[in-house]
């Protein structure tokens, strides 16, 4: 049994830690109450065993790992708020998510296309902040993604990612293999530096893990996964719903192309993904945005924007209340946040009736 680093009821420097919250190969996270600020954090920090065995390096890896994390302001990306050291083991003190994975998300029940459309359009503008900040996650998978109750989605753990530089002469870059195995394209293999296109990659395995359950290579072993990924043909896209529109469907290949260089930029990822998502949403020959004083209807969702994060508050606390009262003064928008708002994101996730009352 694993010696843990940190106990209920320490302080550590002035976070109160909690409980542990979760263990993984090289980490636990624990939660914590930040006694300055009065809110709760995650401490993330080193395996007992791993921590000591090089204090220095160790330092440095969760270091760079704040530094690559920090480099991306985003609402999809989870917050770093401090790096320190307790009893010589090196932590972090992050955003604290209260919520599920998105792998125990689509476990427990698999997505729409249009739920997984707006998950993936969401990490997609995650990645594609990061990637213009000059950061690399290398690790994406459905475990490395928090949902929040509010059902805000959250790209974490960045604990392989780094900053890319022109002048990049990280040592760790061809000399190692770091990395999920199912979701390591062929070149991260060979031992190549990672670039941009080995996010692609495994953002594709994701996304058929969304669209269709199952990730495009299910091999039982390393050995078969790499013999399959070194083989001279394309990646084979698993069946897809028929809802899925034309272009994510065509996306699917150029993400998983062995070919690194063919591989799309995320800017064009997150921009098919979006115009997906509108056109799932609700089917308008309308170009102009505005309503005038009128207020948005249901077939309006694709030009109702910037409510995203009330939304999703709204739709979570709708699973657990039978009964959920919109309130404001009149003309705040009550009728447009339920009808272009609430109820497409309602039949995102099932088929629903819609009764009004008058």
């Amino acid at each position: 049994m694993l010696l843990l680093v940190f106990q209920s009821g320490d302080l550590v420097d002035q976070y109160q830690v909690l409980r542990l919250l979760g263990q993984g190969g090289v980490g636990e996270v624990w939660l914590a109450r930040d006694q300055v600020l009065g809110r709760k954090v995650a401490l993330k920090v080193l395996r007992a065993d791993l921590a000591g065995a090089d204090d220095q390096r160790s330092l440095s890896d969760l270091l760079a790992e704040a530094q690559a994390n920090a480099a991306v302001v985003h609402p999809h990306v989870v917050t770093v708020y401090a790096v320190g050291s307790h009893r010589g083991a090196p932590y972090l003190a992050l955003e604290f998510i209260d919520g599920v994975t998105l792998r125990e998300r689509i476990t427990a029940r698999a997505p729409t296309t249009p739920e997984a459309l707006r998950f993936a359009r969401d990490i997609a503008s995650a990645v594609t902040a990061a990637h213009a900040t000059g950061v690399l996650h290398l690790d994406l998978k459905p475990d490395n993604v928090l949902l929040a109750q509010d059902g805000r989605l959250r790209v974490v753990d960045f604990g392989l990612a780094r900053l890319r530089r022109p002048d990049d002469d990280d040592d760790r870059a061809g000399t190692s293999i770091a990395g999920t195995p199912a979701y390591m394209p062929p070149e991260v293999w060979r031992g190549e530096r990672p670039t941009e296109a080995a996010d692609a990659w495994a953002f594709g395995v994701l996304l058929c893990e969304l669209l269709a359950g199952r990730k495009p290579y299910t091999h039982e072993t390393a050995q078969a996964l790499v013999a399959a990924l070194y083989a001279p043909v394309e990646t084979p896209v698993p069946t897809l719903p028929t809802d899925v529109p034309g272009d994510v469907r065509g996306l699917l290949p150029r993400l998983l192309a062995k070919d690194a260089t063919r591989r799309p930029a995320f800017a064009e990822v997150e921009r098919v993904l979006a115009a997906a998502l509108g056109r799932s949403r609700a089917h308008t020959g309308q170009d102009n945005p505005y309503c005038g004083l009128h207020a948005f209807r249901e077939d309006d969702a694709a030009r109702y924007f910037g409510r995203d994060d009330e939304i999703e508050a709204f739709v979570a606390r709708l699973e657990r209340a039978p009964v959920l009262p919109v309130v404001g003064h009149s003309g705040a928008g009550k009728s447009s946040f339920v009808r272009a708002g609430v109820i497409p994101r309602l039949r995102e996730r099932e088929p629903c009736l819609v009764v009004e009352l008058r």
